[in-house]
């Protein structure tokens, strides 16, 4: 794909997986909604959607998408209550919300976009200010056996983040674990310790607070092989995914791009 959008940056998870995976960007959010029409006639489903600004009011949008039988439905609102609505139609038609991506227009405007899959699962979103709410909402799902599947964190003109949680309901006591740190060799020490642990990242996002450099995991139970490609020119994140599909079996999951 040949869309590069500036100085970003670009991080991938890739997992072992016997369905084929594609990658599509698009400029436009329109061309993406095309691109995903076609997609979806090829019998694939958006799991994993991204954007990224290219001057003005431009955005790239870039979708991970696997081969699947279930169908997707994708949307876009302007303002978080129109996106609550969005959410609660859309479970009561049976969708499940597997991904969540905004991003602000002005001080004052915010469009929240949603993935669902045709599969019915009772899930929630929320969203925080702070990321003592975060660690609070999460706690408090968790007893109710809410799972942690999603953290988008929202960059606001005033340079204070929001934080966006997607959590899906499951009967099984088990938690998923979220993590983060100013210092990347921190975060790679959590990983690394983790695989030990039998967890998986399966979330990642880099975000700015107070003048500060974040990153931020979302871990859950797991034991198989896998990579976390980070801070990558999107050039070397194509090749170096091209290596691991050819020599691991890996494929894309998740990708985020800051």
């Amino acid at each position: 794909m040949g869309l590069l959008a500036g100085q970003n940056q670009y991080s991938g998870i890739y997992q072992p997986t016997e369905a084929q995976m594609d990658y599509r960007e698009a400029k436009g959010w329109e061309a993406f909604l095309t691109d995903n029409e076609s997609m979806n006639a090829k019998g694939y489903r958006l799991i994993d959607v991204e954007s990224s600004q290219v001057g003005g009011d431009e955005r790239i949008y870039y979708g991970v998408y696997t081969e699947s039988s279930l169908k997707d439905s994708l949307g876009i609102s302007l303002g978080w209550e129109d996106f609550v609505a969005m959410k609660r139609k859309m479970a009561a038609a049976e969708y499940t919300m597997v991904d969540v991506h905004a991003f602000a227009l002005n001080e004052f405007d915010t469009k929240y976009i949603g993935v669902w899959v045709d599969e019915e699962n009772d899930h929630k979103i929320a969203k925080m200010t702070s990321r003592e709410g975060l660690d609070r909402r999460i706690k408090n799902m968790g007893r109710a056996r809410y799972k942690l599947k999603r953290v988008h964190v929202l960059s606001t003109p005033d340079g204070e983040p929001e934080y966006i949680a997607l959590f899906h309901y499951s009967p099984v006591q088990e938690y998923n674990f979220l993590h983060y740190t100013e210092s990347m060799e921190d975060f790679m020490r959590e990983f690394n310790e983790r695989i030990i642990s039998k967890t998986r990242l399966v979330d990642y996002a880099t975000f700015w607070e107070n003048g500060k450099k974040y990153h931020l995991g979302v871990y859950q139970n797991g034991d198989y092989d896998y990579r976390f490609l980070r801070n990558a020119d999107k050039k070397v994140l194509d090749a170096e995914g091209d290596k691991l599909k050819e020599a691991k079996g890996l494929s894309l999951f998740n990708m985020n791009v800051y």
